[in-house]
């Protein structure tokens, strides 16, 4: 099947906790997280 240009390529253990894998494509509402945790410095 593929990806197709704006799709989002997930592993099969993820796709498989949004729909039945023999669906192939699905359409999902996603957005960025707001204030991502950033990296911690080291000392």
């Amino acid at each position: 099947v593929g990806c197709k240009p704006n799709d989002v390529d997930v592993s099969i253990s993820v796709f498989t906790q949004l729909a039945l894998e023999e669906n192939g494509r699905v359409d999902v509402q996603w957005a960025w997280l707001d204030d991502t945790p950033l990296p911690r410095q080291q000392v």
